[in-house]
């Protein structure tokens, strides 16, 4: 941590602890408003610029991936898409043809 970076922590601590004591202190209703405000100001201002005062965001993730092995499973893949499509010998690449138009090889 640099200096700089000391130097704002201490300002937003003294800026908090200024507003906080200001609001003990009101003598009256509108001096209490305006400590109130203070705070809610330096706590706006310290929650930017200082890391130790933002919210905690914190993200758990618990994945499981299960994979089973099957042999007979590609044969249930290669069957499950009779109308694929693909591009004889020597044809243009954007002329696709489906497979029923062609001639078995």
């Amino acid at each position: 941590m640099d200096g700089y970076e000391q130097l704002r922590q201490v300002w937003c601590d003294a800026q908090l602890a200024d507003a906080q004591q200001m609001l003990m202190d009101a003598p009256d209703q509108l001096e209490l408003a305006r400590a109130r405000e203070l705070l809610r100001s330096a706590q706006w201002i310290a929650e930017r610029r200082d890391a130790r005062y933002r919210p905690k965001q914190e993200v758990q993730q618990d994945t499981t991936i299960t994979v089973v092995l099957d042999p007979g499973a590609g044969r249930v893949i290669d069957q499950s898409y009779p109308q694929a499509e693909r591009v004889p010998d020597g044809a243009d690449p954007l002329d696709v043809v489906p497979m029923a138009e062609l001639p078995n090889k």
